[in-house]
C-alpha cells in the first residue's frame, strides 16, 4: 500500500519531478496528479459538484478514450439521452465540441456530430457506449475490446432507490465480460473509474472490494488519498475541495444551514447515512469474550463482564462450536435459534467491530426477517 506523504495547505503531496496537488489552481479535481498514479481503478467518493465526472469525461475526450458509461438503471441512461439533460452538455460550451448520447434499445452511443446530410440528419463520430448496469449484466461474450476506460457514474445510491440484487456481482462480471482477455494477450488493463457522492458508507462496489473499512479509516484520520498499489486501486476520499468552501456560502446552503445531513454530504463527504454510535473498533480485553456461533465470515460474541451485551467481529478470539453458512437449512437453524437478535439490535445491545462487520450482520439478519 501506497499512501503519499501530507504536506500543508490544498493537499500537497510529493511525487517525482516535484509537487502535485489534488486540486488544481482553481480548486477542481486535478487529473494529472490522479493519473499519475497509473491505477487501474479509481474509486471517488465526494463532496457533490467538484468536477469528478466532468474531469473524467473530460479526459476522456482529450485523450481519445473509448468509454462505456455505465448508470445504474436504464431511467438513468435514457435521461441522458435527453438533449436537455445531456451529461456532456458543460463540456461541449467549454471544449467547442458536439458530443451527445444517442438512444438505442439496449446500449445508447456517445457520438460526436462532424456533419450535417442533404436531409438535415446529423453525422455521427462513435466515441463509446453508454449502459445500464442492469443491462450490461445480461450481456456476455461481446467484443468489448475497443472500450479503454469503464465510467460508472453515482455507483452509491441514495436510501430511497431501490437496491439492484447481487449489485457487486454485476460490477465484477460488467468488467470481466468489458475486459476480456486483453491482459493474457499482453495489453494494459482495463481502466476503471468510479464516482460517487457519500450517501453510504456501505454499498455494493465497496463491500465487493472490500474498501468499507478502508474508507471509514481514511475518513477518521482526515486523509483524502489511497493508493493500493499491489491492488492497483486509488481511493480519493475528496473531503477539503476549495469548491465545497465556495459552495457554502450559495443560496441552498445558507437557507438550509451547513450543518445539516445534507450540506455536509454534499460539502464535507460525510456519509449522511451512517451512524457509528455502535462502531466499537477494539475491545479491551477479548479474554472477556465468549463464543456464541460462527455466521458466515462473522463471529458472534457475548461478554463474561457485561449485560445485554454483544459483539460481532471479524476476528476469532477463541473456539467456535456453531458454525452456520449461507445454506438454506443452516439459516433456517440460526433464525430459530436466535431470533431475538433483530430485538437486541433494536435495544442497543449490539456492538459491532467494523461497518463492514455491521452491515453484513444487519442485511444478514435482515433477509432472515429478523430485524424489527
Amino acid at each position: 500500500m501506497t499512501e503519499e506523504p501530507l504536506v500543508i495547505g490544498w493537499l500537497f503531496y510529493f511525487r517525482k519531478g516535484g509537487i502535485m496537488s489534488l486540486y488544481d489552481k482553481d480548486g477542481w479535481l486535478n487529473f494529472n496528479y490522479i493519473l499519475g498514479f497509473k491505477p487501474t481503478f479509481i474509486i471517488m467518493v465526494g463532496a457533490r459538484q467538484v468536477g469528478k465526472t466532468y474531469g473524467v469525461f473530460k479526459r476522456c475526450i482529450e485523450e481519445n478514450w473509448t468509454p462505456m458509461l455505465v448508470r445504474r438503471t436504464q431511467d438513468e441512461i435514457d435521461l441522458c439521452s435527453i438533449e436537455k439533460y445531456n451529461p456532456f452538455a458543460e463540456l461541449n460550451k467549454d471544449l467547442g465540441e458536439d458530443i451527445h448520447i444517442v438512444k438505442e434499445r439496449n446500449a445508447s452511443r456517445i457520438v460526436r456530430i462532424v456533419g450535417w446530410t442533404d436531409e438535415e440528419k446529423p453525422v455521427y463520430e462513435d466515441i463509446g457506449i453508454a449502459v445500464s448496469l442492469k443491462a450490461v449484466s445480461k450481456y456476455r461474450g461481446f467484443g468489448g475490446g475497443t472500450i479503454t476506460d469503464i465510467i460508472y457514474d453515482e455507483f452509491i445510491p441514495e436510501n430511497h432507490v431501490n437496491r439492484i440484487k447481487n449489485e457487486g456481482d454485476a460490477v465484477t462480471n460488467m468488467y470481466v465480460t468489458v475486459s476480456g482477455n486483453r491482459e493474457l494477450l499482453g495489453q494494459p488493463p482495463l481502466r476503471m473509474w468510479m464516482m460517487a457522492n457519500s450517501n453510504n458508507i456501505y454499498n455494493a462496489v465497496l463491500d465487493t472490494f472490500n474498501l468499507v473499512d478502508v474508507y471509514d479509516e481514511m475518513q477518521r484520520k482526515g486523509q483524502e488519498v489511497r493508493f493500493l498499489e499491489d491492488r492497483g486501486i486509488l481511493l480519493l476520499n475528496i473531503m477539503k475541495s476549495p469548491i465545497s468552501e465556495m459552495r457554502k456560502k450559495t443560496a441552498l446552503f445558507k437557507a438550509i444551514d451547513n450543518e445539516s445531513e445534507f450540506a455536509k454530504m454534499a460539502n464535507s463527504n460525510e456519509f449522511s447515512y451512517n451512524d457509528g454510535a455502535h462502531i466499537m473498533r477494539k475491545y479491551g480485553n477479548p479474554k472477556d469474550l465468549i463464543a456464541v456461533c460462527q455466521f458466515g465470515k462473522i463471529y458472534i460474541y457475548l461478554s463474561k463482564s457485561r449485560s445485554n451485551f454483544m459483539y460481532i467481529s471479524a476476528h476469532k478470539y477463541c473456539e467456535f462450536e456453531e458454525y452456520y453458512d449461507g445454506n438454506k437449512d443452516s439459516k433456517k437453524t440460526f433464525k430459530m435459534k436466535y431470533s431475538i437478535y433483530g430485538e437486541w439490535d433494536a435495544l442497543g445491545y449490539i456492538y459491532y467491530e467494523t461497518y463492514s462487520c455491521k452491515y453484513r450482520f444487519l442485511n444478514a439478519i435482515d433477509k432472515l426477517g429478523l430485524l424489527t
